[in-house]
């Protein structure tokens, strides 16, 4: 008599996060959350790339606070990934805070992405 065994499990193996700003050209702040730690970082007309590994449940958290001296929206993306595959993506705005000409706030409009690192 032979009994066989077969069990199920989920993968708990660390995933491949990327947080991503393209084509923003003028000044910007992102604060992003990796392994559960929160960084901000403050640049100009350059891409942002970070990219950290997470085990699945954790949450991601993206934002990025901008300004637009035209008073229109650049031609820019900002997306999470995950193992390559896209996760969240955005091309709008997500909140305005205020007009930049009449309100003196640092950066004016805010994109966030959030979500959770799936199973």
């Amino acid at each position: 008599l032979v009994f066989v065994f077969i069990s199920c499990e989920k993968n708990a193996e660390s995933r491949k996060v990327t947080y991503q700003v393209k084509g923003l050209s003028s000044e910007y702040k992102v604060t992003y959350v990796e392994n559960g730690l929160t960084s901000s970082e403050v640049l100009t007309g350059s891409d942002f790339a970070k990219t950290f590994y997470a085990t699945p449940g954790e949450v991601l958290y993206f934002d990025i606070k901008y300004k637009d001296e035209m008073n229109k929206m650049s031609g820019f993306a900002t997306v999470i990934t995950i193992d390559g595959k896209l996760l969240k993506e955005s091309y709008g705005y997500d909140l305005k805070w205020g007009d930049s000409a009449t309100v003196d706030i640092p950066y004016p409009f805010e994109i966030i992405l959030s979500g959770t690192v799936p199973f």
